[in-house]
Formats: C-alpha cells, structure tokens, sequence
C-alpha cells in the first residue's frame, strides 16, 4: 500500500501519510487552466484518476505523483470514473460514456444524448451510468454495447448502489 495519500481540489496535492507531525504537503501538480473539480478522483491499480470540468482526465502514478497520460473529452466531467481490469469509465456533459485503456487510449464511446453528472457503478464488467434524461443506462464494458434503458423518472447525481 502506498503511503502517498491524495487531496484533490484545482489542483492535484499529495502529502506524506507517514511522516509525524502536522501534516506536510510534498508536491502539488497543476491540473491546468481553467480547471474545476467537482468529482472525487478515483484510485484503481495503482494510479490515480481526476476529471475535471475542462473535460480532462488525468492519469497520475500513486506512488510517484507523476502524470501519465491526460485524455480531452469533448465535454466537462462532473464526475468520478469508474475502473475495472477492462477499462476505466467515464461520462461526460457531451452526452458520452467512454471507456478507456490503462494508457488513455479510447476503447469505445457510446453516445446517449444526455448529459452524465453522476460516477458510474462497475460491476462484472457493465456499466450502470444514470444520465440527465432520467434513465439509467446498462452498458457492456468490453464492446459499448447498451444492453438496457430503464426511466427512473429523474435524473441522478448519484453513483448507483
């Protein structure tokens, strides 16, 4: 276990878990301008995941605080990815779900239409993302494919259960 621990605001700060004392900012990474961050960052195998309202999301080594890869999508990201070994989830306000591979590279991108506020649920590589047409979308993660719509009546900015 890592014993860099993250605090996530404009700006990407990791600080010494082990060190006694007060606490000590070690190095802060800028995330670029202009960028918000409304999500909690994600972190999943050793990295460490953070959308921001610019439509980056930036790829950090947990234990190094180095940045990997950024990947631009075409609308801001309001929320937390989702991760498994398949591919790491996001949704964007471009009305976009995209899965992309450990590098950054796009695996595939499925259009909904509607925007996507709330951080995806992965479990047994599907995808469970609510969007703001107030219907949950079940998505399979190796191909994209949508296997269902379901109306919630409302939208959600909540993470599925």
């Amino acid at each position: 276990m890592s014993k860099t621990k993250w605090l996530i605001g404009v700006a990407a700060v990791g600080w010494n878990a082990a060190a006694s004392g007060p606490l000590r900012i070690t190095e802060r990474i800028d995330l670029g301008a202009p960028a918000e961050n409304y999500a909690t960052p994600v972190a999943h195998e050793g990295r460490v995941y953070v959308p921001t309202t610019a439509g980056r999301l930036h790829a950090f080594d947990e234990a190094e605080m180095s940045e990997l890869w950024r990947f631009r999508s075409r609308g801001s990201l309001y929320a937390a990815p989702g991760a498994d070994e398949v591919a790491i989830y996001l949704g964007s306000s471009d009305g976009s779900i995209y899965a992309l591979e450990t590098n950054g590279t796009e695996r595939w991108r499925v259009d909904i239409g509607n925007n996507i506020n709330a951080a995806p649920r992965v479990e047994s590589n599907r995808l469970f993302a609510p969007a703001n047409d107030g219907a949950i979308y079940a998505i399979e993660g190796f191909t994209g494919e949508v296997s269902w719509r379901s109306n919630l009546g409302a939208y959600s900015w909540s993470r599925p259960a």
